[in-house]
């Protein structure tokens, strides 16, 4: 379901594992249901306070379930499980360091959606969720550094006017879920899609949304991000949407 690669090497989901391939090759597997090395696990101390700080939580013994995400920073690969566990491996020791319980103390249900290593943010990952919320993480220390501002993230980019995109924000009353996140070509500043199809271009230093566009209604959500600077002067960001609820069939661009 999920698959990244570095060089000659590939990473491929396969249920609660991870397959290594060099090439055409099965090199390894990483398996999910593994526990990992007590010296990385978060001590008791730090336990006694995850509920109120939202660190992660203990050991899933369910283990990841089916992983749908994964991402690749250098040496660590860092993958999301349908039970909603952040697993962090290291692929040279080929051993799982920690599991995050990221969801497990939160009132209401919410889901894991997206995952982006924002540019010099050692050990530190963004997560966008299904109830709109958008969170920094330490992977090491298995810390929450940052719960973002969700109200001015979702802010409307039109409150009135005459044209269909406004009228469309206007009726927008619910925070929207995180559909994607990609780093920009700016440090600091990354773009985030929405399932509403609203596009906010935001600086996670100061938390202060930079930009905002919307697709069309008939574009249905934000499906990906990507940017590019043609000149050292112009940067220009492109986001693609599902074709209106066509099963994907028809994306449609927006520049």
């Amino acid at each position: 379901r999920a698959v990244t690669s570095h060089r000659d090497i590939t990473y491929v989901t396969q249920g609660p594992d991870v397959v290594i391939f060099r090439r055409a090759e099965q090199i390894a597997r990483l398996e999910g249901n593994s526990n990992p090395s007590p010296s990385m696990q978060i001590d008791d101390d730090d336990e006694d306070d995850n509920s109120e700080n939202g660190m992660a939580g203990d050991l899933n013994s369910a283990g990841p379930g089916h992983l749908y995400l994964l991402s690749l920073l250098g040496s660590t690969l860092v993958t999301v499980g349908e039970n909603q566990t952040v697993d962090v491996w290291d692929v040279n020791e080929r051993a799982l360091q920690r599991r995050l319980e990221i969801c497990k103390n939160d009132a209401q249900d919410r889901r894991i959606l997206t995952l982006e290593h924002p540019a010099t943010y050692l050990n530190k990952v963004v997560l966008g969720f299904s109830d709109g919320s958008f969170e920094l993480w330490n992977l090491m220390s298995g810390r929450r550094v940052h719960a973002f501002d969700a109200e001015a993230l979702h802010q409307r980019p039109w409150s009135s006017g005459k044209n269909n995109l406004s009228k469309s924000v206007s009726k927008a009353t619910n925070l929207s879920a995180i559909t994607c996140v990609s780093q920009s070509t700016a440090i600091d500043v990354v773009g985030i899609g929405f399932a509403n199809g609203m596009i906010a271009v935001h600086n996670l230093k100061y938390d202060k949304t930079v930009m905002r566009f919307l697709h069309e209604p008939e574009h249905g959500e934000v499906t990906a991000v990507s940017f590019r600077s043609s000149t050292w002067q112009s940067s220009k960001v492109a986001a693609q949407g599902n074709g209106g609820g066509g099963g994907g069939k028809n994306p449609a661009p927006c520049l």
